[in-house]
């Protein structure tokens, strides 16, 4: 390597270390939250429409340091899943393309972090007091779905790394009884993963038939 070589590298790592990581506090901390499913029935059928959506204060309490973080007038995103039990068949499958997914509060985009045959990923901007979503999910395919909430972000600034995990909707029975009427007692999302231990138990499930 030669002179000119090294004194570039030099210069690219004394900017790089007081340029890109020059955050006196980072922040890795959590919250969660609930959502809403409107109307909330265990059966459904074709062009019913269904509402999901959630309204909190932007002041969010962080589980880790005990503290509050203001995330008015900054974005937030939320993830939805939605898929389909089939029966006898322990491998779940994409349940969007059965719906038509429309956003009322905030906007759809593709996710980048979770499989877009699988989620949606909607982000909105809080405003000064409150952080919310809402989509609109009309009905089109007969068969045995789940809402599933998944880890969703906020305060998506440079030196912030906060999530929203453990979301629910804040139900004690998630419907997982429909998916063992049709002989499916377990599943997972990928062949060869790691199959869902105790489904009926997790609150960011809620199953539902369409008929």
């Amino acid at each position: 390597m030669n002179k000119t070589l090294i004194a570039l590298s030099f210069i690219s790592l004394f900017f790089c270390n007081f340029q890109c990581n020059d955050c006196e506090d980072e922040i890795h901390d959590q919250s969660s939250f609930t959502a809403n499913i409107i109307p909330l029935q265990e059966n459904y059928d074709i062009g019913d429409t269904i509402l999901i959506g959630a309204r909190f204060s932007a002041l969010i309490p962080l589980e880790n340091s005990k503290t509050t973080f203001d995330n008015s007038n900054q974005i937030m995103t939320f993830v939805i899943q939605i898929f389909e039990v089939k029966p006898n068949n322990e491998l779940i499958i994409d349940g969007i393309q059965n719906f038509d997914v429309i956003s009322r509060i905030g906007q759809i985009n593709p996710s980048s972090y979770y499989d877009n045959r699988l989620a949606k990923e909607i982000t909105n901007t809080c405003d000064d007091e409150n952080c919310e979503f809402q989509i609109e999910i009309n009905l089109r395919k007969k068969g045995i779905y789940c809402f599933s909430m998944l880890n969703s972000r906020f305060g998506e600034m440079e030196c912030q790394n906060l999530s929203l995990v453990k979301n629910d909707f804040g139900l004690d029975d998630n419907n997982f009884e429909i998916c063992q009427e049709i002989n499916t007692n377990r599943f997972r999302v990928l062949e060869g993963g790691s199959f869902f231990s105790n489904p009926e138990e997790i609150e960011s499930f809620y199953f539902f038939r369409v008929d």
